[in-house]
Parts: structure tokens; sequence; C-alpha cells
């Protein structure tokens, strides 16, 4: 294990391993100082706290503090009840899309959950990512509010971001009752040829549609290269890019760089690659070389997890002239009220946003000023 990361990290690499826990770094770091506060918080922080909870009970033998192994204990029952809370809701959406004839694709976690995790309590849902084609997204809006959402257009939260970047994350996002929807009638920026291959690469599941294993795997590897760019990104997005890999036939192996080939996404696999060599000293896949790696990737790597960092690609933000930054500001610090009313289901609390306003600005205050003394 590389000595470049902190101990704790280093334990979290040798218990989350794609390849299995692996038992004699294990065993030789529980030995060491450990700040276990901080390694819970590693482990919570990744997501990887569920699959290493299951993982410890094949391992009763390692030296682990019992208040370590309760704090992972008791992170798994959280994940269990919200799970169980937010299947039975998606079972409740499947119904009401069938029943109207909306052709519905679940993705991500809601995916995820049946796909590659062996248990419920491996995986925390924190939302459920719907895809619908965008002819349909007024008849679904239509139908979740009869249900009892309150829908948010995504879309209107900032004009000036469709505008300068051209990508809407979820045109909708829906609440109710503490279960959070994000309705997506795209998977990438607006002229990707990923939005149009994905309604080619769907197969029915109950009610409901999911993405084929083949391309799956590639958009993941999308969605994992677009988060270490923009957002930063969980070690938990690369076990589960081992395990759809290792889903996939080999005749689907060959499919998803046919698919990348053809949507011009060769290099999320190449990058998704390189990020797991990087972190867990593995390759699991011999064709996904290094030939179109990009270096961004490696150049920043240890800033997005080890140092608690958000990576941003600064270069657009650099090209904004003095008015797009004024706007990119005040949208930052003062959303639209209507993307506010997902805390308010009605616009009458102006106090309120009034209240939100001025948190969010303290909060990004607070950000600057961390990284301003981290420098000094």
């Amino acid at each position: 294990m590389s000595e470049q990361f902190s101990v704790e990290l280093q334990l979290v690499f040798a218990l989350s391993h794609p390849e299995g826990l692996q038992l004699e770094q294990a065993n030789a770091l529980c030995n060491t100082k450990i700040n276990w506060p901080r390694f819970i918080a590693i482990c919570h922080r990744q997501h990887v706290s569920g699959f290493i909870h299951a993982r410890l009970a094949e391992y009763p033998d390692l030296p682990l503090p019992q208040n370590v192994l309760q704090a992972l204990s008791a992170y798994a029952g959280k994940t269990t009840a919200r799970n169980l809370f937010m299947l039975g809701a998606f079972e409740q959406l499947n119904a009401a899309f069938a029943q109207a004839q909306i052709q519905m694709v679940a993705f991500k976690g809601i995916d995820y959950i049946e796909r590659i995790y062996t248990s419920i309590d491996q995986r925390f849902l924190s939302d459920l990512d719907l895809l619908v084609n965008q002819k349909d997204l007024a008849a679904a809006r239509a139908l979740l509010e009869s249900m009892g959402y309150n829908c948010i257009e995504n879309i209107r939260q900032s004009r000036f971001h469709e505008k300068r970047y051209g990508y809407i994350h979820a045109p909708l996002q829906c609440q109710k009752g503490g279960v959070s929807i994000d309705l997506h009638i795209r998977l990438g920026k607006e002229h990707m040829h990923i939005n149009e291959q994905v309604w080619q690469e769907i197969q029915p599941k109950q009610r409901h549609f999911v993405m084929k294993p083949a391309f799956a795997l590639l958009y993941h590897s999308y969605h994992l290269n677009k988060h270490v760019y923009g957002h930063g990104f969980k070690l938990s997005q690369l076990h589960e890019f081992v395990s759809l890999y290792n889903k996939c036939s080999e005749i689907e192996k060959q499919q998803v760089w046919q698919l990348a080939a053809a949507i011009n996404g060769s290099h999320w696999l190449v990058n998704s690659n390189a990020l797991l060599l990087y972190f867990y000293q593995t390759d699991i896949a011999h064709p996904f070389d290094d030939q179109q790696k990009q270096t961004q990737i490696e150049d920043n790597i240890l800033n997005w997890i080890e140092k608690e960092e958000v990576a941003k690609n600064l270069e657009t933000l650099k090209s904004l002239n003095p008015p797009e930054w004024l706007a990119f500001g005040f949208f930052q610090v003062f959303p639209t009220k209507n993307y506010l009313n997902q805390w308010h289901a009605n616009g009458q609390k102006q106090n309120s946003y009034f209240k939100l306003w001025l948190i969010r600005a303290f909060k990004m205050a607070s950000q600057i000023y961390t990284r301003l003394t981290k420098r000094a």
C-alpha cells in the first residue's frame, strides 16, 4: 500500500479492496497507531461502511476496537431502514408509471442495490434517479404531483448555468415525506451521444426498465469521470465499477468498448481504470490501457479523497467576464424561490428564504476562509 496515504485511509483500502478484504495488510495496519474516529469518518464519507461491515462478519479475528465495529453496525442499520423506506416508495412509483404507460428507467443507486450488492445494508440510497423520455416529462410531473410529490424545476435555479454550460442535471427534483427523486431526461450534456444511445440499451425489469450490463458499466464510467472533474467522487464508485465489470460476460465486455467508441467515450473507461489502479493497486481490465489517460486524473487525485477537497474544473470559470462572474455569484448565494421550494411546499415563508440565503452565503465564506488559511 502506498505510503503517501494516511494509515487510516490505507486501512480503508485494505478492507474495501474490490478483490476482497486484504487480510494480511488489514492485520498489520490494525496493529499500528490508528486514529479510529478518523477511520470511521473516512468510511462514512466514502460510502464504504456498508460493505466493509458485511465483510468483517467473515473475519471476526481482525483486531478492530469494539466501538468501531459498533459504529459500522449502526451505519448498516441506518442504511437498511433508509433503503427499505426508499424501496417501498419505488414500488409505488413503479406501479404508477406502469399504469400511466410512461417508460421509466431506474439507474445508479436504486439499480445497483439489486444489480451489485448482496444485501440491503451495503449501499445507502439518498435519492432515486429515474430517467424518462423528454416527451414524457410533463406527464411524469403531473403523475408525481398527483401522488403528492412537490416538484421543483431545477432548470429555473439558474438560467445563467443553463446558458453558460448547456447542461441540465435534472429538470425535476421531487420530494415527499423524506423521499427524494431526481427525474432526468438525459444522462449527460445536451448534445452528447450517450443521451440518444441509452434508449437503445435498456431492457425490461418487472414494471420498469434498466440499462443493459455493458451500457450500465459505460455510463458508470462516464458518471465517475464527471464526478472526478467537477464534484469529487467516492471510493464506493470504484467498488461499483469493478462489480459492474465482473457482472459482464466476455461478450458484454467487448460490447462496452464498441459502445464507448460509438459515443466517443473510450477515455471514460481508461480513466476509471487508472483511478482504480492508483488507489487499489489492481488492474481489472487488460484492454483499459493508459494510452488515452487524461493527465488531470493523476494531477489532482490525492486532494479529492485524502485532503477532503473537491476538484474543480476551473478553466471554464476562468473564462467568465465580469458580468458573468456577478451572475454566477448571485445565483450561488441567491437561488431562485422556486428552487428553495424544495424545503417549503409554498412560497409564503419569506423569512425562511432569507435565512437559507444567509446560511448559504456564510457557508461559502467559511469554505473560502478555510482554503485560504490552509494555503497560508
